[in-house]
């Protein structure tokens, strides 16, 4: 029987209808995935409960409704799922809201993060394309977890490290390709800082 991931996807409150459906239509294209939609009414932390809740596939991880995707990464991720890996992320490059590169991602750049982000980098666990298997998946541990990754500015208020508990002695496998363009926008960064302030 063939396996499958399911991806959840966060929606922002202030979503941009056409981003979210140029993902949508790549999206729809992947034959590996099942994919849930999650309106992120309240804080990060409450969306990303949500969205790895949906589904039953044994692999789980998510995409955010203003970011593109490669096509065929999680083809990519599934396979090595399948060789034993029980994390999967890749490569990611940051663009602006006119689909132009700003500088590679968060993975390359690990000096702007603390010391602990830091260690999970350099396991090849990246933040975006965030993949594990579903029963790694820690509910309590991500509630009690929150709000000490919250002092970090850096961490912006979002909590995908925190869904495996103990994910630095887990098998992880980064592929070392992009898979995951990530938008920086004009009004990002303080809607992050205000949610990190009422969670705070």
């Amino acid at each position: 029987m063939k396996n499958y991931l399911d991806i959840h996807c966060l929606i922002h409150p202030e979503f941009n209808r056409i981003w979210y459906l140029n993902l949508v239509s790549q999206l729809i294209n992947e034959p590996d995935i099942i994919f849930h939609q999650v309106w992120n009414e309240k804080s990060i932390t409450e969306g990303r409960i949500i969205g790895y809740n949906q589904g039953n596939s044994p692999y789980i991880g998510f995409v955010d409704s203003d970011d593109l995707i490669e096509p065929g990464i999680f083809s990519k991720i599934l396979l090595e799922f399948e060789k034993g890996a029980d994390v999967v992320s890749c490569n990611e490059m940051l663009i602006d809201e006119y689909d132009k590169i700003i500088a590679p991602g968060l993975l390359l750049q690990p000096n702007i993060y603390s010391k602990w982000l830091q260690n999970l980098f350099s396991l090849g666990i990246n933040h975006h394309i965030f993949c594990f298997k579903r029963e790694l998946l820690d509910i309590d541990y991500i509630k009690n977890s929150a709000i000490e990754i919250a002092k970090y500015p850096q961490s912006l208020g979002d909590y995908t490290f925190s869904a495996v508990k103990d994910i630095a002695n887990k098998k992880s496998v980064l592929i070392n390709e992009v898979g995951y363009y990530y938008r920086r926008y004009r009004g990002q960064i303080t809607g992050w800082l205000n949610e990190r302030r009422t969670e705070v």
